[in-house]
């Protein structure tokens, strides 16, 4: 059965000229090296919001880290959801904080 994390990042606001970016990666392999993980490509931009699915293969870990990186607006606030789409749809990790630095990085643990 094809199983597949779905990340959601959500920021409520951005008024600078230049773009936020967001860009996602995932540790597949286990070896706890985020700076070597798969990218989640492409992303889905809405608006203010970064949508990502990133096939697990069969032979997952039982846990998984990920990266998230952003450049956003100081004092803006952010969102993050992560959730295993099969067999049930399930939210494994959720958390929101304030911007503090223009150039950020989230880093979680889920187990799938």
């Amino acid at each position: 059965m094809l199983r597949r994390l779905v990340f959601g990042f959500h920021l409520e606001r951005h008024t600078l000229p230049t773009p936020p970016v967001v860009r996602i990666w995932v540790d597949a392999d286990g070896n706890q090296r985020l700076d070597d993980g798969e990218e989640v490509a492409p992303l889905h931009q809405d608006g203010l919001s970064w949508f990502g699915a990133f096939v697990l293969p069969a032979d997952t870990l039982p846990r998984l880290g990920f990266l998230v990186r952003y450049q956003a607006e100081v004092g803006v606030r952010w969102t993050l959801d992560v959730a295993l789409d099969a067999p049930e749809p399930t939210q494994l990790y959720g958390d929101s904080d304030i911007v503090r630095d223009a150039a950020g990085r989230i880093i979680g643990w889920v187990t799938v």
